[in-house]
């Protein structure tokens, strides 16, 4: 066995002072802290970003597909959805693409679904009150999970009634403004070509996704309706809404769609560049975990080096008796800082348990709440992943160690001729 590691056992197993004592499980509760803070954290904005981002994609999709003269989704210009090259683009499940270091790689899947869509604006209104919105007209093909899934009140259209179904479904935000529940009527107003056309619709469902941006915009009505109301054929719609696979797919499978399917009056762009805002916002959380690594870093730097100064200055009399029998300064720093490995390894397991359970306890019973309002969900989301858990804690092991260097320096100025004299 090598003398530095068997004279850091002997130390960790010693009495020490008890002012020592205190320091070193002082110095274990700081990395326990520093590092359950940091798991959480990582942990809180991963489950945030997850949890936005699906529903933000499951409201629209990852893809869009719209003739190229539309306005943003405001201005519905008709595609013909009987169009064989939807059905084309529906089969799509692999495609080759050239990746940012130029090799050609597959994308992990294809397109898992698609249906069609139309918006267009218009008014709702009761006798005591009116709200603008984007109408959403769906068919049969849309994924009607999701909007059951963030029901209030109330249920999803129910079976097909001819011309049209005369049933919509509201945000609760719309529902407050209008005063209006389930079972209430209320009249959609639009204006084409300069003329006023009202269509009646009865309230069937009310929903709540926490994305403020969308809810106050859009009422989910019978696709038929806007049909009607446009005077489009039954195959005319305003755009395709496409899922993938995997979500990493999204760029290369859009680039694909638009250039190699799509004809020169359609266009296609993800989501995540036809409503950059709130990415843009989830990718500043991450800016923010990396400050906060920083920080926790830091923290545990600076009390792991008063721990180390304190062990030194604490056994100082047996650094210049190794000195005096010819030890090396490297040998004897390597001492302390297999110490305060043990330390750090120890504070390190105390902090990955506590993050874990406090982790699992805020999955189950959800006790972090936040302001939907500001922040799309009524509870902090928390989401581990095994890689990253490991990649932090070897990270942060390794700097902290490292820097530890800095402290143990101080082994050099020990003159054992001076040190033995006094002691």
């Amino acid at each position: 066995m090598q003398a530095p590691i068997f004279i850091a056992r002997q130390l960790s197993t010693s009495d020490s002072s008890s002012f020592t004592r205190v320091i070193v499980r002082l110095g274990i509760i700081a990395v326990a802290v520093s590092l359950c803070v940091l798991l959480l954290t990582s942990a809180l904005i991963a489950g945030f970003q997850r949890e936005i981002t699906q529903k933000v994609f499951h409201f629209w999709g990852h893809i869009h597909i719209t003739h190229v003269e539309s306005d943003r989704s405001i201005d519905a210009i008709p595609m013909d959805k009987s169009d064989i090259i939807f059905e084309s683009i529906r089969e799509i499940e692999s495609i080759e693409y050239m990746d940012v270091n130029q090799q050609t790689v597959r994308t992990n899947g294809g397109v898992s679904g698609m249906y069609p869509f139309i918006h267009y604006p218009g008014i709702l209104s009761t006798k005591d009150a009116f709200d603008g919105v984007i109408c959403k007209g769906v068919d049969e093909q849309f994924d009607w999970t999701f909007i059951e899934e963030y029901l209030v009140s109330g249920h999803i259209f129910s079976e097909q009634t001819e011309p049209y179904h005369d049933q919509c479904i509201l945000s609760q935000i719309q529902a407050d403004r209008l005063q209006v529940g389930i079972a209430d009527n209320l009249l959609l107003n639009f204006i084409i070509d300069g003329k006023q056309i009202r269509k009646r619709v009865r309230v069937v469902g009310i929903y709540n996704t926490g994305l403020e941006e969308y809810d106050r915009k859009f009422v989910i009505v019978d696709q038929r309706l806007l049909q009607n109301v446009l005077d489009w054929e039954a195959n005319q719609v305003s755009g395709y809404a496409l899922f993938v696979d995997n979500v990493d797919d999204i760029i290369p499978l859009n680039e694909y769609i638009y250039l190699e399917e799509l004809p020169p009056q359609l266009y296609s762009e993800s989501i995540r560049n036809k409503f950059p805002g709130i990415f843009e916002w989830l990718d500043l959380q991450q800016v923010n975990e990396r400050v906060l690594l920083i920080i926790m870093l830091i923290v545990a730097f600076v009390n792991l080096s008063t721990v180390m100064i304190i062990l030194i200055l604490d056994r100082i009399k047996m650094v210049a008796i190794l000195k005096s029998l010819g030890a090396r300064t490297v040998q004897i720093m390597q001492v302390f800082i297999y110490v305060i490995g043990g330390i750090v390894l120890k504070g390190f397991i105390i902090g990955n348990g506590l993050a874990l359970v406090l982790g699992l306890l805020q999955h189950k019973y959800q006790f972090i709440k936040l302001n939907q309002a500001d922040y799309y969900l009524s509870y902090a989301p928390v989401e581990f992943d095994l890689f990253k858990i490991l990649l932090i804690n070897t990270l942060a092991f390794i700097l902290i160690i490292s820097f530890m260097i800095i402290p143990s320096i101080i082994i050099s100025s020990v003159k054992p001729v001076k040190t033995l004299r006094f002691n």
